[in-house]
């Protein structure tokens, strides 16, 4: 009998420590609960204070770019280095530093050459009659036509002008610069589509 309630004193007793530990277990799962609870709200509010920083950071990048813009941004009285004077003040600056530096016979070229009127006229002739393309037409046309007249004339005999070469230039000329706008004619018709 003696081993019965020993039996029975031993169960009560582990009934009771299980009974502690299940307390003592549910005391460290609410406690592990309310700090991760606390912890995501700590989170939530750091995140918080970190996006305010963040957009008041951001607020006076802007503030400071817009005035360091609206600084350089030229006034009407400081407009000097875009005008059209100081390209030409700075241009024949340029000119007479590179004068310095030549002979006596490639200083007068270059003062022949880079005369304002001089200047204007070669402009307006490589944006019109001196065309690339009508050039590189023309020479090759004279080239074949005087070549093939000149082998034609000493097979059979004749003399030949020499006036060709000018005739055949112009002509093939002529076909160059035709040949070339009306590619450019084309391309703008197609860009338009």
């Amino acid at each position: 009998m003696s081993e019965k309630l020993t039996h029975v004193h031993e169960a009560h007793e582990n009934d009771k420590t299980n009974e502690i530990a299940e307390k003592r277990k549910a005391e460290i799962l609410n406690d592990a609960h309310e700090k991760a609870e606390s912890a995501r709200n700590d989170h939530a509010e750091n995140l918080k204070n970190l996006r305010q920083v963040v957009e008041q950071e951001a607020k006076g990048k802007e503030q400071q770019e817009s005035a360091r813009v609206e600084e350089s941004e030229p006034e009407a009285g400081n407009t000097y280095w875009y005008s059209k004077e100081y390209r030409e003040l700075a241009y024949k600056q340029l000119l007479n530093r590179v004068r310095k530096h030549l002979n006596p016979a490639d200083k007068f070229t270059s003062k022949l050459i880079h005369n304002t009127s001089v200047e204007k006229v070669s402009e307006f002739s490589s944006k019109t009659i001196a065309r690339p393309s009508g050039v590189l037409m023309g020479s090759l046309f004279s080239f074949i036509s005087s070549l093939s007249t000149y082998l034609f004339a000493k097979q059979h005999g004749y003399d030949m002008s020499f006036g060709i070469f000018i005739i055949a230039f112009a002509v093939g000329f002529a076909v160059g610069v035709i040949i070339e706008l009306s590619i450019y004619w084309v391309r703008l018709l197609l860009s338009r589509d």
